[in-house]
C-alpha cells in the first residue's frame, strides 16, 4: 500500500477513502502448495489451487529429471532437487525465473527433498542408505551433514509446528523423528510420493496412481480426499513430490473508485492537469532524489480534494501500520517535508457507502 499522494501545497487537507475489504485475517498472505511430476523425460512444477474438494493443477516450470521440491517462504523460491544427484536449482514463484543448476557433489542416490529447518538449511532424505541429511543455509555447498536413520522410502520429509517428520513407503507410515530416528505414530495409503504442510497444522500428502491427494490430522488421522485435476479434467498423480508455505503478496489498491482534486493555495486556481492523473496514485512509490521534476510521479488532491481507491486484496488488521500514505516532495526540497506541512483524513469501507474514520498516527516521508 505504499502509494503515493500530494497537494505541493501548504497546510492541505487531504481527505484518502479506502474501499475494499478489511479483516482481521490478511487475505493478501496465502498459503500455497506445489506438486512435482516426473514422466520419465520431464518433471513439471504445478501450482496447487485447492477449490473446495478438488485440487487444480496449474504449471509452472519443468527441469529435465526426477526431483523433489521444498519452498523457501522469505524467498519465494522452489529448490528443485535431482532426485539421483542432489543439484539443486531454484524457481521463483513470483518472478517466473528458473535458476541454473548448482551442483553440491553429493554421491549419488535417491534423495526427498524438505522445508527448512528453524536454521535455514535444508533437510534431504537418503533411501539408498536410510539416512536425512542437512545441507547448510546457503544451501549450494558441497556437504552435507547426517541428521539422524529414517525409513527413507518414497514419500517426504517435512517440517510442521517445529518438528520433523516422514512420510514412508516402508510399512506406509507416518512417522515423527525423536532426536536419533523416527517413530511411527499412523498409518497412511499406499505409494505416497510427497508430503506438505496443510493449513491448520494437517498433512497434505500425493500418492503415485491417485486421483486424489489426502488430507490427515495432526494426529495422523484421515481427514478428506481433495481430487486432482488437470484443466478440469481428473488427473492420476506420478512419481514426484509435494511441499507448500505462506506467500505474501502486497496489498496494493487496484483501481480508482472517485477522485475529485481541490484548488491551489489560493482556493481558486485549479491543479495542474499534469498532476490529475488519478492512476498514478496506483503505482508503487519512485525515488524523488533521482527523479525529475518533470517527471510526475503522484496524484495530487489539491486543498480538500478527495480520491478512493478500491482494494481486491483484503487489509489486514494487525499490529502496526495497516495502510501507508506517502508524502513526495522534489530535489531540491527532498528530505524537508517539513515545508509542506501537509495532514490527512483517511476512511474505510466494505461497501463504498458507509466510511469509518482511520487514526492516523503519522505520515511516511518519501526520499
Amino acid at each position: 500500500m505504499k502509494n503515493i499522494f500530494s497537494t505541493k501545497n501548504l497546510k492541505a487537507i487531504l481527505l484518502v477513502f479506502l474501499f475494499g475489504s478489511f479483516t482481521n485475517s490478511s487475505i493478501a498472505e496465502e498459503y500455497r502448495y506445489f506438486l512435482a511430476q516426473w514422466n520419465g523425460q520431464v518433471s513439471t512444477i504445478y501450482q496447487v489451487n485447492i477449490d473446495g474438494a478438488n485440487a487444480d493443477l496449474v504449471a509452472l516450470t519443468e527441469v529435465p529429471y526426477g526431483c523433489h521440491i521444498a519452498f523457501n517462504e522469505s524467498t519465494k523460491d522452489i529448490f528443485i532437487m535431482n532426485s539421483t544427484t542432489a543439484d539443486l536449482q531454484t524457481y521463483n514463484v513470483e518472478t517466473d525465473v528458473l535458476s541454473v543448476v548448482y551442483d553440491i557433489e553429493a554421491s549419488n542416490g535417491s534423495y526427498v527433498a524438505t522445508g527448512f529447518n528453524s536454521d535455514g538449511s535444508i533437510l534431504i532424505g537418503n533411501a539408498n542408505n536410510g539416512k536425512v541429511y542437512s545441507n547448510p543455509a546457503d544451501f549450494f555447498t558441497n556437504t552435507l551433514a547426517e541428521v539422524g536413520n529414517g525409513p527413507v522410502s518414497g514419500g517426504d520429509i517435512l517440517f510442521n509446528n517445529g518438528d520433523l517428520y516422514l512420510a514412508t513407503r516402508s510399512g506406509n507410515r507416518l512417522m515423527k523423528f525423536n532426536g536419533s530416528t523416527f517413530d511411527s505414530f499412523a498409518n497412511i495409503a499406499s505409494n505416497v510420493t510427497g508430503a506438505a504442510v496443510y493449513e491448520g497444522g494437517k498433512f497434505i500428502l500425493s500418492f503415485f496412481g491417485s486421483t486424489t491427494l489426502k488430507v490427515y490430522n495432526a494426529d495422523g488421522s484421515f481427514d478428506s480426499n481433495l481430487n486432482t485435476r488437470l484443466n478440469g479434467e481428473a488427473y492420476t498423480q506420478l512419481n514426484g513430490d509435494m511441499t507448500s508455505g505462506t506467500f505474501s503478496t502486497a496489498c496494493l489498491p487496484m483501481s480508482v473508485y472517485a477522485y475529485e482534486p481541490g484548488p491551489q493555495a489560493d482556493g481558486i486556481s485549479p491543479v495542474s492537469d499534469a498532476r490529475t492523473h488519478s492512476d498514478r496514485a496506483l503505482v508503487p512509490e519512485k525515488n524523488d532524489a533521482t527523479v525529475a521534476e518533470s517527471d510526475v510521479n503522484f496524484a495530487s488532491l489539491g486543498f480538500g480534494g478527495y480520491i478512493t481507491l478500491e482494494f481486491e486484496t483484503g487489509i489486514a488488521n494487525g499490529p502496526g501500520d495497516d495502510v501507508m500514505v506517502y508524502e513526495t516532495t522534489y530535489s531540491p526540497s527532498t528530505e524537508n517535508c517539513s515545508r509542506y506541512p501537509e495532514k490527512i483524513r483517511a476512511y474505510a469501507s466494505q461497501d463504498g457507502c458507509n466510511f469509518w474514520y482511520c487514526e492516523v498516527v503519522k505520515t511516511h516521508l518519501l526520499i
